[in-house]
């Protein structure tokens, strides 16, 4: 579950998506939609979801150096 919702955080699985939908002959306006519903759901699951620091590295380290 946790894959997924972070998938469908980032912007790449949307553009996927739109890509798909629209070789698959949707109607741009049906795709209006089922964006902003998206947006609205990844949107929540954003604000529901707990920010974690990657493993072994602590949050104010953004150099990459160890």
């Amino acid at each position: 579950m946790r894959f997924l919702l972070s998938r469908l955080l980032e912007p790449s699985t949307w553009a996927g998506l739109t890509g798909l939908s629209v070789s698959l002959g949707m109607s741009p306006d049906v795709m209006h939609e089922l964006a902003q519903a998206g947006a609205a759901v990844a949107s929540l699951a954003a604000m529901a979801l707990p920010e974690r620091a990657a493993r072994g590295r602590r949050n104010d380290d953004i150099s990459g150096q160890p």
